[in-house]
């Protein structure tokens, strides 16, 4: 919730697929050839509260602002502190 959007230098992870339903709550675009892939997002029926996130592949993108309040928030709904 309220979240800015933000750019960072990773790389995308392009190989997700399957019939889970998933609700993408970030993405990025490929600068090779303009596709768009979901690099976080929630399982809404999984009977909990399940995050996942493909950034972080390196140093500089854990240390990126936008990252690191990502995955702050991320972790805080994750446990049940806010809705």
């Amino acid at each position: 919730r309220d979240m800015r959007s933000f750019e960072t230098a990773d790389e995308l992870y392009t190989c997700l697929n399957g019939a889970t339903p998933i609700d993408i709550i970030l993405d990025a675009t490929a600068k090779v050839d303009g596709t768009v892939h979901p690099m976080g997002f929630v399982l809404p029926e999984s009977g909990g509260r399940v995050f996942h996130c493909t950034l972080g592949h390196d140093v500089p993108s854990l240390q990126h602002p936008g990252t690191r309040d990502l995955y702050r928030r991320a972790t805080v709904w994750a446990a049940g502190l806010e809705p």
